[in-house]
C-alpha cells in the first residue's frame, strides 16, 4: 500500500435533507437547460467554505487540530441557501447565507469561513462559501433560471475536512478525513 504524499482537501458544511430536498426539486426543471453540463449528485452536495487544494499528507494533522479548534469555538449556524452565480462562466454554484441575513462580511457565517480560510492557510479572501450545482458551459445562462431561489432556514451543525478525488472522467469521490460538532468541548 502507498501513501500519497499530496491529497486534495477542502473545509464544508452540510446542508440539512430538507434544504437538499427543496433545492433538487428547484434545480430538476433547470437541468434541461444544460443537458450537456455535469451536474453534482445531490447526495453529495456540500457548502464549501474553504477549497485547499493539494496539501502535503504531513500536514493534515496539525490541520485538523487547527479546525476542530475553530469548529469548537463557533456555535451551530442558522442558514439558507439562497441566489445562484457562476464561477467563470464554467461552475454553477447556489449561494449560503446567515439567517436572518445581515450584511456579508459581519456575519457567523463569514466569520466562519474567514476563520477557517486563516487555520488552513487558505488566503483567498475572493473566495465565497458556495454549493457547486453543476460544470459545463454557459453556466451563467442556465443560472438564470435559478435566479430567485431562496430556501428555508436550516441548521449547519458541524465542520468536515474532506479528500476529493476522481478519476480520469469520473465523477468526484469524497472522503471525509475529519468531523467536529460546532462549539463541542474538546475531546468530544
Amino acid at each position: 500500500m502507498t501513501t500519497r504524499s499530496m491529497r486534495r482537501l477542502f473545509v464544508a458544511i452540510d446542508p440539512s435533507e430538507a434544504a437538499t430536498a427543496e433545492l433538487r426539486a428547484a434545480v430538476e426543471p433547470v437541468r434541461a437547460d444544460a443537458p450537456e453540463a455535469t451536474w453534482s449528485e445531490p447526495r453529495h452536495w456540500h457548502v464549501t467554505l474553504a477549497f485547499l487544494g493539494d496539501v502535503s499528507a504531513a500536514a493534515i494533522p496539525s490541520l485538523a487540530d487547527a479546525l476542530a479548534t475553530v469548529a469548537r469555538a463557533r456555535p451551530p449556524l442558522r442558514l439558507t441557501l439562497s441566489g445562484v452565480g457562476d464561477f467563470d462562466d464554467r461552475v454553477l454554484w447556489v449561494g449560503v447565507r446567515d439567517e436572518p441575513p445581515v450584511a456579508v462580511e459581519s456575519g457567523p457565517l463569514w466569520a466562519l469561513a474567514a476563520a477557517t480560510r486563516l487555520a488552513s492557510g487558505c488566503a483567498d479572501a475572493r473566495f465565497r462559501a458556495h454549493l457547486t450545482l453543476a460544470r459545463g458551459t454557459g453556466m451563467a445562462a442556465v443560472g438564470a433560471g435559478l435566479a430567485n431561489f431562496a430556501g428555508t432556514p436550516w441548521i449547519a451543525d458541524r465542520l468536515r475536512l474532506v479528500e476529493s478525488s476522481a478519476g480520469r472522467g469520473e465523477p468526484a469521490r469524497y472522503h471525509d478525513l475529519a468531523t467536529w460538532p460546532f462549539g463541542a468541548a474538546p475531546g468530544s
